[in-house]
């Protein structure tokens, strides 16, 4: 992206009125080169400052530069933190852009709290395109409630995004820097464990769905009428024994 259009995308997500906006505006240029100009790395950036209003954005800037030299040297040449300023080449290989967002991403990631950011690393364990609060409630062992909660912490961290009624997904470099955090902080039990919550959460799913596809039985003549048929009586839509529902899970 160009600069302007870097500073358009921050502003956009913080909203016109934030105050930062006006008495920072070099800083939000600095912000803007420091992600590289990259609209991922740049909606997160501004989604942690949007959470936290109290938060300037040359701090923001400083906490980047920072990491970015502390975590230089295990990129190797041409991929360090550092050199996230000039934006990422054309082509560059996924492996090597998740090293260069990897500082943009893990600011974003520590000022989560305890619950979101195992939230996330669990999300690292999804393999299928989007997830639903029902599948992160199994990875994470807690209720629907809580795990819809999480999401919409991550929804508005800019983490994940909405792609329909409790459906969500994430982007593959970050869902590899989910995976990542998770191998670094939890224990192989935990993961295997998380997963198989998972995997038995989703075949009672499946079960439940084709149960509600084979409830609906096809229309047949009316006994006392010649000619006549008469629809089996049908669930509301979107009941969760529905046909519909079975078939759109």
């Amino acid at each position: 992206m160009a600069t302007q259009e870097a500073v358009d995308l921050i502003s956009s997500v913080l909203g016109a009125g934030d105050p930062r906006l006006r008495d920072e505006d070099k800083a939000v240029e600095r912000l803007a080169r420091e992600c590289g100009h990259l609209p991922l790395a740049l909606g997160v950036m501004a989604g942690r400052l949007a959470e936290n209003p109290g938060e300037s954005i040359a701090g923001t800037v400083r906490e980047l530069a920072a990491r970015d030299v502390r975590d230089a040297a295990p990129y190797g040449p041409g991929l360090a933190g550092a050199g996230l300023g000039d934006g990422a080449a054309p082509g560059t290989s996924g492996t090597a852009l998740l090293a260069v967002l990897s500082p943009t991403f893990d600011v974003a990631y520590r000022s989560l709290r305890r619950g979101q950011r195992e939230a996330f690393r669990r999300l690292g364990l999804v393999a299928g395109p989007d997830f639903t609060p029902t599948a992160l409630a199994a990875l994470q062992d807690c209720t629907v409630g809580e795990a819809r909660g999480c999401l919409e912490g991550l929804r508005q961290a800019y983490l994940v995004q909405d792609v329909g009624p409790d459906r969500y997904r994430m982007h593959d470099l970050l869902r590899d820097f989910a995976r990542e955090r998770g191998l670094r902080e939890d224990s192989d039990g935990e993961l295997q464990a998380a997963q198989r919550r998972l995997l038995v959460g989703y075949l009672a799913e499946a079960r439940h769905a084709g149960d509600a596809m084979a409830a609906r039985s096809r229309p047949r003549a009316h006994p006392g009428r010649r000619g006549g048929v008469r629809p089996p009586p049908s669930a509301p839509p979107g009941s969760p024994g529905s046909r519909p529902s079975g078939a759109t899970w």
